[in-house]
């Protein structure tokens, strides 16, 4: 594998990677070109969206995650593992909350270990785990011991899971960080070290691509970019890098395919892009990319959104989301 002295420097434009697998490519020696792109190409604007003016408590109580504080994010739940959200107590489905662990928002924003789960697993008593459900991909789900059925609005390999689900802790050693450190040192990445290349406002900010997944392989959380674009404003902070979406990049590279990674957590997109959540990537497609092919493993790695030439916006990048 290529080590991070091999990768261009913040200086130089990046490649366009060569397309297809090629079991004997590396990154050494491809010819450097400059990086032609539109302006704000990495802005998902397919859909007209509000652009309200709220301050950081008025999008946390609408159940938004702003700043999803890492003493939150990072809480180790004994039944439900590192899934918290911090957003409004009336918007956690079955009530599953803890107080304290959101210092960065009003009395009533509380960590919620059930944000992104249907009410009807939230709420299913199970007759052996009990009132602990969370909708969860079966991959994160210790022995199977999931139900179907109780997570409607989520992808079909997304299941109430009645165990707590693992490779979800970034602090204890789960499979985030193993994730991003085995992105970072992949020798069929480029990942993208600086927003500058999307949007001039974005440069240097520490939050590219390749800036999110270095902090996320030292344990950290990814930051977020702070500017204003025409799609919207980017919020700043931070915010954990998803293990499905690190997964499913980790999957296309494995088996062999070449990928520019234009963003992740960083620049500036749509106001509730799914970016900001650290559960979206946007691949960079050249001349000749596969593109279907990473459209199609996006699919059955059960994401929500699946973008790219032919949907508005996206005609030089594809966009993968998932729902955690």
């Amino acid at each position: 594998m290529l080590s991070h002295e091999l990768k261009l420097g913040k200086n130089d434009p990046p490649p366009f990677l060569k397309s297809g697998k090629d079991e004997n490519l590396s990154l050494k020696g491809l010819r450097e070109e400059s990086l032609q792109m539109l302006p704000d190409m990495s802005e998902e604007d397919e859909t007209p969206r509000l652009n309200l003016d709220l301050d950081l408590q008025d999008i946390g109580q609408l159940g938004y995650d702003v700043t999803n504080d890492p003493e939150c994010t990072n809480y180790d739940h004994p039944d439900y593992g590192c899934q918290g959200d911090c957003i409004s107590t009336s918007s956690c489905p079955g009530g599953k909350y803890i107080s304290g662990l959101c210092p960065s928002y009003g009395i009533s924003i509380k960590c919620c270990f059930t944000a992104d789960s249907d009410t009807e697993c939230a709420t299913y008593d199970h007759s052996t785990a009990g009132d602990v459900g969370s909708c969860v991909s079966t991959s994160q789900c210790p022995g199977n011991f999931y139900i179907s059925n109780l997570c409607p609005t989520k992808p079909a390999g997304v299941k109430c899971c009645f165990t707590k689900p693992s490779g979800t802790c970034s602090t204890s050693g789960g499979s985030r960080k193993d994730l991003a450190c085995a992105i970072k040192n992949h020798a069929r990445v480029y990942l993208l070290d600086n927003n500058g290349y999307l949007n001039s406002k974005g440069s240097n900010d520490g939050a590219s691509a390749y800036d999110n997944i270095v902090d996320t392989c030292n344990g950290g959380a990814a930051r977020r970019s702070s500017y204003t674009c025409s799609s919207g404003t980017a919020p700043g902070g931070t915010t954990y890098l998803s293990t499905s979406v690190l997964q499913y990049i980790l999957d296309l590279l494995d088996d062999g395919y070449n990928l520019q990674v234009n963003c992740l957590a960083g620049a500036c997109h749509s106001s509730n892009s799914w970016h900001y959540q650290g559960t979206a990537v946007d691949f960079q497609i050249s001349s000749g990319d596969p593109y279907s092919t990473w459209m199609s493993y996006c699919s059955s790695h059960g994401a929500r959104e699946n973008l790219g030439p032919g949907d508005a916006g996206h005609s030089t990048h594809t966009h993968c989301a998932f729902s955690s």
